[in-house]
């Protein structure tokens, strides 16, 4: 990932403090696995589990929401959804 042209490494996150300016972030995705559910290129979530309010997700766990794939931090608490303020949730890939 880049942040206004600086490579900045892999991230799950990144948070802009004190804004007074525009900012540029990149970021590319790819497979962690090597397959299946593929990245930002065009991968698809097909298996993947929509997120559910009234679900307690745990560390780990993937769901898609609004044609975008996350994983879990840590444990989520019931009605957060993904992204949530509480930074629980990483993107993982795009369903488009």
């Amino acid at each position: 990932m880049t942040v206004d042209g600086e490579p900045v490494g892999a991230r799950g996150t990144y948070t802009f403090y004190d804004v007074h300016a525009d900012h540029t972030l990149v970021a590319s995705f790819t497979p962690s696995d090597g397959g299946g559910s593929g990245g930002g290129n065009g991968g698809s979530c097909d298996g993947v589990p929509e997120w559910q309010a009234g679900v307690m997700y745990k560390q780990g766990d993937e769901v898609q929401y609004r044609g975008t794939m996350y994983r879990a931090w840590r444990l989520v608490k019931k009605n957060e959804a993904p992204p949530d303020q509480n930074d629980n949730w990483e993107v993982i890939a795009c369903a488009q």
